[in-house]
């Protein structure tokens, strides 16, 4: 703690002197976006000066890692007809964070969210809520840093087409017909 109070916290980068960002009210927090940077050591250094005029400067080295995470389809293959209740899997990793969800789509609306902690990751998927016909599915993978990974594939929906409902997403809704024989 300071007998003067903190005025501001600046942070730069030591590599080219470059600003990352500057905060003034307590608590101080300072957030710097990666995205744009090659992967590699970064030395950055945050000085702190007190309403007395002190300043005190501490040196922060970090390692940024911008590669997504992978992932790629088990099952059910590309190209396959699919009925009933079927198994969404799909294998996922990254070398460097942990993997924070995989998530898979039906003509990109969410079907549901794996609850393995470790690959493969799976889904059970009842395909009778489905317009039966060709659809594309999507598995999303993404890391604990909030970069993304996806992998797509098409299959066709073939349930019977005896009595029951037949629904499709419409406009971000789930439109269903009931059929009566």
């Amino acid at each position: 703690a300071d007998n003067h109070g903190i005025s501001s916290v600046i942070v730069r980068r030591t590599d080219n002197g470059q600003l990352i960002g500057s905060d003034s009210t307590s608590p101080y927090e300072i957030l710097w976006n990666t995205l744009g940077l090659a992967n590699g050591p970064y030395t950055l250094e945050a000085y702190v000066l007190d309403v007395g005029f002190n300043n005190v400067t501490e040196r922060i080295d970090i390692h940024v890692d911008n590669t997504p995470p992978i992932v790629s389809w088990i099952s059910p293959p590309g190209g396959a007809t699919v009925s009933g209740t079927v198994t969404l899997s799909a294998s996922g990793a990254d070398p460097d964070y942990a993997l924070l969800k995989v998530e898979f789509f039906l003509d990109d609306v969410l079907i549901g969210k794996s609850q393995q902690s470790l690959s493969p990751y799976s889904l059970m998927w009842d395909t009778t809520g489905a317009v039966n016909g060709s659809h594309t599915l999507k598995v999303v993978a993404t890391n604990v840093a909030g970069l993304t990974a996806s992998s797509s594939r098409t299959v066709t929906i073939g349930n019977s087409s005896g009595g029951g409902t037949n629904c499709k997403f419409v406009n971000g809704r789930l439109r269903c017909l009931l059929k009566t024989e």
